[in-house]
C-alpha cells in the first residue's frame, strides 16, 4: 500500500525535472567556435555609384594615366552644369599632355597648335575611363581634378595621320591679303582694321607651323587693280600673285567692324558692343580652286581688340580645319618649273615621270608658253619622291634642277642626250 502511494510521486518529481531541464536549455546563449587564423571573410561588394571606369583601374594596353584639372564658370545657382562643363575641360586637357607627349617624342613640337586643333575637336573620344579625385567650388568657379585613362594608341595613330597630311603637302607656304570692305556703308570705318586682321591671322597661322610669305614684299609689290581684282573674287589674279611670291595657298579677306550700345539687362546701364566680321577665302595657286572659305563675326563689350582676336583666331582654326579635310581627300600635287623648254623636252620628262615615279596616277603639262613650262605630278607620290627620282640615272633628256621648295621644283633643260 505504501509502495504504491510513492510511485506516483515518484513519476511526477521525475517529470517536473525533465521540464526544467527542457526550459534551460532552450534559454541557454548559443556559441559558436572562431575559425582559425587564417581564414578572412571577404567584404560584401556594394555597386559603385561614380562615373563609369571611375573605380580602380588597371592600365590597358595602348593607353596612358593622365592627371588633369578642369574648372568651370558656375552661371546662377547651377552647379550640376558647372560641373559638367569643368570635367570636359579636365579630359580636354588630359588629352592635350597625352598630344604634347606624342609631339616631343617625335620631335615635332612646333606641329602642337596645329595637331592639338584638330584632335581637340573629340578629344573626350580618347578619354576611355576617369576617376574624379577631388572637386570643390566657390560662389563662381567649379574646380574638378580627374584622374584620366588616356587611349594613347589611338591618339597617336590620328596624329600621325595629321603630321604625314601636312608633310607630303609639302608644308606650303601662304600667303594673306586683308583689306577693309566697309567704306561706303552704315559701318564704322577703321584704317587699322584690315593690317591688325592680317597680322593676328598671320601669327595664328604661324603659330600653328605654317610658313608665311614676307608681308612687306607683298605689299611693296601689289598694285591697286590687282588688289581690287583678288578681293572681288577674281581667283586667277590671286593664284598667279601668290605663284609669284613663293606662295601655294593665298588667303584672301574682307573685313567689317562695328560698334552698338547696348544697355546691360541686369545693371541697366549702356555699354560699347564691338563687332568684327572676317570673310575669309583660300585659293590654291597651282590649280586656282578654292580650298577653304568662312564667315565669322564676334562680338565683344568694352573691347575692339578682343572682338578683332577672337575673329582672326576662329576664322584661323576653321580655314585649317577645312584645308586639312581637302587634303584628305585630294591628291598630291607636285609641280615642275621648266626653263628652256620645247614640246619634245615636256613629253620626255612626262613620259619618265610616269615611268620612274611610283603612285603617279597622272602627269599633266600643265603650261607651255615660249620656252617654259609647267609640269604636274599627281598621286600618292609626295614632292620628296619626285624630287628623289628626278636623281635617278638614265634620263631620256637632261636637265638640272635648280630648287626644290615645298611641292614646287625648278629645273632647267641643257642639250645632249640622257642623265643632267
Amino acid at each position: 500500500m505504501r509502495g504504491s502511494c510513492l510511485r506516483p510521486r515518484a513519476c511526477a518529481l521525475a517529470l517536473l525535472i525533465s521540464c526544467a531541464l527542457v526550459l534551460a536549455l532552450a534559454c541557454a546563449p548559443t556559441y559558436v567556435s572562431a575559425p582559425p587564423a587564417h581564414v578572412q571573410f571577404a567584404p560584401a561588394q556594394t555597386p559603385s555609384a561614380q562615373p563609369s571606369g571611375s573605380g580602380p583601374q588597371a592600365i590597358p594596353e595602348g593607353a596612358k594615366e593622365i592627371l588633369a584639372d578642369g574648372v568651370a564658370a558656375i552661371t546662377g545657382n547651377d552647379k550640376g552644369i558647372a560641373r559638367d562643363h569643368a570635367l570636359a575641360d579636365a579630359k580636354r586637357k588630359a588629352v592635350e599632355q597625352g598630344v604634347g607627349s606624342v609631339l616631343q617624342s617625335e620631335s615635332v613640337v612646333r606641329n602642337f597648335e596645329l595637331v592639338f586643333d584638330k584632335i581637340s575637336s573629340k578629344a573626350t573620344g580618347y578619354v576611355s575611363s576617369y576617376k574624379v579625385i577631388n572637386e570643390e567650388s566657390d560662389a563662381s568657379l567649379y574646380r574638378v581634378t580627374i584622374r584620366a585613362m588616356v587611349r594613347m594608341a589611338d591618339l597617336q595613330n590620328d596624329i600621325s595621320g595629321i603630321l604625314n597630311m601636312v608633310e607630303t603637302q609639302g608644308r606650303p607656304r601662304i600667303m594673306v591679303l586683308i583689306r577693309d570692305a566697309q567704306p561706303g556703308t552704315e559701318a564704322v570705318i577703321d584704317p587699322e582694321l584690315a593690317s591688325d586682321l592680317e597680322t593676328m591671322v598671320i601669327d595664328s597661322l604661324v603659330g600653328k607651323g605654317f610658313p608665311v610669305v614676307d608681308q612687306e614684299m607683298v605689299q611693296r609689290n601689289l598694285s591697286a587693280d590687282q588688289i581690287k581684282l583678288i578681293l572681288s573674287g577674281d581667283k586667277q589674279t590671286a593664284a598667279d600673285l601668290g605663284g609669284k611670291f613663293g606662295a601655294e595657298i593665298v588667303v584672301v579677306g574682307k573685313a567689317t567692324a562695328t560698334e552698338e550700345q547696348k544697355t546691360d539687362p541686369y545693371t541697366n546701364q549702356a555699354r560699347t558692343v564691338y563687332s568684327t566680321k572676317l570673310n575669309l577665302r583660300t585659293i590654291n595657286t597651282r590649280t586656282s580652286e578654292i580650298l577653304a572659305a568662312a564667315v565669322v563675326t564676334q562680338s565683344a563689350p568694352f573691347s575692339r581688340d578682343a572682338a578683332r582676336s577672337n575673329t582672326a583666331g576662329e576664322a584661323s582654326r576653321k580655314l585649317i580645319d577645312d584645308i586639312l579635310k581637302k587634303w584628305q581627300n585630294q591628291s598630291i600635287v607636285t609641280q615642275i618649273f621648266c626653263t628652256k623648254a620645247d614640246d619634245a623636252r615636256l613629253r620626255a620628262l612626262r613620259s619618265g615621270l610616269n615611268l620612274k615615279v611610283r603612285g603617279v596616277s597622272s602627269v599633266i603639262i600643265r603650261d607651255f608658253t615660249g620656252s617654259s613650262g609647267i609640269v604636274e605630278v599627281l598621286g600618292a607620290a609626295n614632292s620628296q619622291e619626285v624630287f628623289d627620282a628626278l636623281h635617278v640615272p638614265d634620263w631620256a633628256v637632261a636637265f638640272n634642277i635648280k630648287s626644290f621648295s615645298g611641292n614646287r621644283i625648278d629645273l632647267e633643260f641643257t642639250d645632249g642626250d640622257g642623265q643632267k
